[in-house]
């Protein structure tokens, strides 16, 4: 794990939000809109090692034991 999680996190966070992901409208009415949004595949091959590893302890967070 890397040595500075929340910088790495942080700097996770500010990639993906620089991938520009246009919404596909599912349902619209007056009152709401429901939207889907699909990261492509190929972003993860723009991470390096410490981001994808981020990514992945983030995303199973509920899974890896505690010390």
């Amino acid at each position: 794990m890397p040595d500075k999680p929340d910088k790495v996190f942080d700097n996770l966070i500010k990639k993906l939000k620089e991938i520009e992901v246009k919404p596909k409208t599912l349902y619209e009415d007056e009152d709401s809109v429901l939207e889907e949004y699909k990261i492509p595949i190929d972003v993860f091959d723009k991470l390096d090692k410490q981001h994808k590893q981020a990514l992945w302890c983030w995303l199973n967070k509920d899974e890896i034991a505690q010390a």
